[in-house]
């Protein structure tokens, strides 16, 4: 999970995260909480914030419906505010989730076998993405939706569309965007 509310009306389903991990030097553990982008992160990344375009075009998306939603108007949506104040919120109207929680690079460039070469569940990768899909991880996603009733979840990238949308939407009436 990236951050935000989970019972949030709009999830935004990606697959993999935006942002790099933790290196795994211990064993992984369960996240039950997710991430929320306080006061604290703000000011910590207030200069990284520039480069995250991903982050930077959910919060166009989300600007965009907070104007129309609050203010029934479709102008002066300040993007770059609602990225800076209200993205991510614990409370907020968003929720990030990934369908694959590790990311497949680092900033640094390095592939995954040197990233994650130390955790032989991780490798090969082929093994990572069934675990995810096969293990625990997927059938959390699954769980996580009809408890917490999303009313719109986004799907970024065409790659895991069609798992995004089954997670998202398995026995529901959820709407999906991708």
């Amino acid at each position: 999970m990236e951050g935000g509310n989970p019972a949030a009306a709009v999830w935004i389903c990606d697959h993999v995260p935006t942002t790099v991990g933790l290196p795994l030097a211990a064993p992984l553990a369960p996240q039950r909480v997710p991430n929320a982008w306080d006061a604290h992160f703000r000011v910590a990344h207030a200069h990284d914030m520039a480069r995250w375009q991903t982050h930077q075009r959910i919060a166009r998306i989300m600007s965009a419906a907070w104007e129309m939603v609050l203010f029934a108007r479709r102008d002066n949506c300040s993007w770059q505010r609602y990225l800076a104040e209200y993205l991510y919120r614990a409370r907020g109207w968003e929720f990030k989730l990934s369908l694959f929680p590790l990311p497949t690079r680092a900033d640094n460039g390095l592939p995954w076998k040197r990233l994650y070469g130390q955790q032989p569940e991780l490798n090969p990768k082929v093994n990572y993405l069934s675990m995810c899909r096969n293990g625990g991880r997927f059938r959390f996603i699954e769980a996580l939706r009809p408890a917490q009733r999303p009313k719109v979840v986004i799907c970024l990238g065409e790659r895991h569309e069609d798992t995004c949308t089954r997670l998202a939407c398995a026995a529901s009436h959820t709407p999906s965007m991708s």
